[in-house]
């Protein structure tokens, strides 16, 4: 029955009753004056007050039954097991949940099969082959093409602008979705190196496939734990000159907006020292939360749960966090929701975090240009003509950030700030700025 013909049952039973009970009341009658009829009715008014109860109560039941088979048909985009579903005597909406599983079961044979076959075909070939998302996430690489990131452990899930500059890259994909045919081209790699590419873009901007010409090697392509030979003996001090400012600029996407709950599942970062950009300097990490990712999330950075199952968890990363950020000053934008972030992560693992001196350039930007209303890094990169690539993922983001920092950098000389105090001071005198950081330290969008 549907929900509709459970209504109509249940409010033709309460009609009933009350009818029953107003042609009591217009009859002036009396407990001590009842007959027969009086009693039949009397009972006809009880059983349909009770066949509503056990109408609704059934209707509760089925709706409830309902909303879980609907969640159920939602887990079919994923891999994640189905709950058990009853096989004695079914009714209609176990025999509709039946018929849903085992759609579900075979769509993913089916899938696995043709990953298989994928899978085999793609390890045959001897030019590396390399898928990425719109935002720059790998989401497929052939064997070959693992070799191009010299990485021990998953590749899938990390960006591309770990290997490539995002300039060159973007610019390939726009040609060939304008063309509606593969492109080839030759793109830059962090190192300078140049890779010879043949770029295919997915229709509707959806990401690209790249496949690399066989025999190219690149040599000194990333350095995983951002350790430099210039690195200053001691720590930064409020003294240190912006122009000599070892510093890294980091990004993090998460579970979700709020800092104290929600929880890493990328970490991007790049080496600065003052002006000067180390591309070749990059922290590029993919974390498994312990959680599962909403898929508001996932729509926004494109990290799913599937990317971050092999994925280390943050204790066994904070390592190379940690040593990334000693000694220097850390550089973000919103910077206060990333280190809200790791230091509830840092402290749930039993880490003694301890924030280290930090500069916002969305603070900065605030401060030097106290008219503006948009803080967004979109917004303040368009400001100074930068053209994002990669937004949304850590990696991504903190290149954007690099370059923004470096803008901000000559308009901050020209104000007599120097230092890395004065800086620091100053990004807290934007009074819109100040407002805004302090919501990016609850959420961010």
């Amino acid at each position: 029955m549907g929900d509709g013909f459970n209504r109509n049952l249940i409010l033709l039973g309460l009609l009933l009753a009350l009818g029953i009970v107003f042609a009591f009341a217009a009859d002036g009658m009396t407990w001590h004056a009842l007959g027969t009829r009086q009693y039949l009715l009397l009972a006809a008014a009880a059983g349909g007050l009770c066949a509503a109860a056990m109408l609704a109560s059934a209707a509760q039941r089925d709706h409830a039954r309902l909303e879980r088979l609907r969640g159920h048909v939602a887990l079919a985009a994923s891999d994640t097991p189905l709950p058990p579903v009853r096989t004695e005597s079914p009714d209609s909406i176990d025999r509709l949940h039946l018929a849903v599983a085992d759609l579900i079961g075979r769509r993913r044979i089916a899938q696995a099969e043709l990953d298989r076959r994928l899978e085999q075909i793609l390890g045959a070939l001897p030019d590396p082959v390399v898928a990425v998302t719109p935002e720059g996430l790998v989401s497929l690489v052939n064997a070959a093409g693992r070799a191009l990131f010299e990485s021990s452990g998953s590749v899938v899930g990390t960006s591309i602008y770990e290997l490539l500059t995002p300039a060159g890259l973007a610019a390939a994909m726009a040609e060939s979705r304008a063309l509606g045919i593969a492109t080839d081209c030759g793109l830059e790699t962090v190192s300078g190196a140049r890779l010879e590419a043949s770029v295919s873009a997915f229709p509707d901007a959806g990401g690209a496939v790249i496949r690399f010409a066989a025999g190219q090697r690149v040599l000194g392509l990333v350095e995983h734990d951002l350790s430099l030979h210039d690195r200053p003996r001691g720590r930064v001090t409020a003294e240190t000159p912006l122009g000599d400012l070892p510093a890294v600029v980091l990004d993090t996407e998460t579970t979700g907006l709020d800092p104290r709950r929600d929880r890493l599942v990328s970490l991007g970062a790049i080496r600065l020292t003052g002006p000067r950009i180390h591309r070749g300097q990059l922290l590029d990490l993919l974390i498994n939360p312990g959680r599962q990712i909403p898929a508001v999330s996932t729509a926004v950075h494109g990290i799913s749960d599937l990317m971050v199952r092999p994925a280390p968890g943050y204790r066994d990363v904070a390592p190379k966090i940690l040593a990334a950020i000693d000694g220097v000053a850390v550089i973000g934008h919103h910077t206060l929701f990333d280190l809200t972030v790791l230091r509830r992560a840092s402290t749930a693992v039993g880490i003694d975090w301890q924030d280290p001196p930090w500069l916002d350039t969305a603070l900065l930007f605030s401060a030097l240009h106290p008219e503006a209303r948009d803080f967004d890094l979109d917004a303040v990169s368009e400001a100074y003509g930068l053209t994002v690539h990669g937004r949304h993922t850590a990696l991504g983001d903190a290149l954007a950030t690099a370059e923004l920092y470096v803008k901000l950098l000559s308009e901050l000389e020209t104000r007599g700030i120097r230092t890395l105090g004065q800086a620091m001071a100053f990004q807290m005198t934007g009074r819109k700025g100040a407002q805004a950081h302090r919501v990016e330290g609850e959420g961010r969008t």
